[in-house]
């Protein structure tokens, strides 16, 4: 009675008395394990492809050389995140093992979410980082005076150059020597000019 051998040794061995005779590289009952094509052998956990030199990984194995556990995030992250090695990295806004913990409005694109908690990124704030920080000193004034545009904003540059002008002409004249009312800009001008109104109406 002739003895057959398992898959007929796969094509890559000789069937003697039932049992397989593999050729160089090749082991296993039916010679159908490639030795020293594929990384590691597959480690134990796959199939060697010997036209591509590839492991096909046994369930719950993954890798080049299936020497990785392949194992299931929780909740398959939720549907907010993506798997890596049983490890779920979460989209923005959202947190936790399995990424189901979410953060108010997302942190709003402006912070990071941690356990429920958004952490604002600089110059927000508020529970979802929807807020921005109001400006305070010049960055505060500033814009208000560009929201009156264009009215106040001719004000503001009035205001400011009037302001200027008075300052640094009074420095001036304190420096050239003068000092009281005289040093004051334009105070002897104005003072002339209402002195002279008020005689023309005296004597007239």
């Amino acid at each position: 009675m002739v003895q057959v051998c398992e898959q007929n040794c796969s094509g890559h061995g000789r069937c003697v008395d039932g049992l397989c005779l593999c050729r160089a590289g090749y082991l296993g009952d039916a010679c159908n394990r490639v030795i020293g094509i594929c990384p590691r052998n597959c480690t134990g956990h796959g199939a060697c492809d010997e036209r591509t030199a590839t492991c096909a990984c046994d369930p719950g194995f993954t890798g080049a050389d299936c020497g990785l556990v392949d194992s299931p995030c929780p909740r398959d992250c939720s549907g907010n995140g993506r798997c890596s090695r049983g490890i779920c990295q979460c989209k923005a806004g959202y947190s936790g093992r399995d990424c189901s913990v979410a953060c108010p409005n997302r942190c709003s694109g402006h912070g990071d979410c941690l356990n429920g908690t958004c952490y604002c990124a600089a110059g927000w704030q508020g529970d979802d980082c929807g807020l921005m920080h109001a400006p305070t000193g010049l960055h505060a004034i500033v814009p208000a005076a560009y929201a009156w545009y264009p009215i106040g904003t001719a004000v503001f540059f009035l205001v400011a150059f009037l302001l200027l002008f008075f300052l640094g002409g009074y420095l001036f004249n304190v420096c050239s020597g003068l000092r009281g009312t005289a040093a004051i800009p334009l105070y002897n001008y104005f003072s002339a000019s209402m002195y002279g109104s008020d005689y023309a109406l005296k004597t007239g």
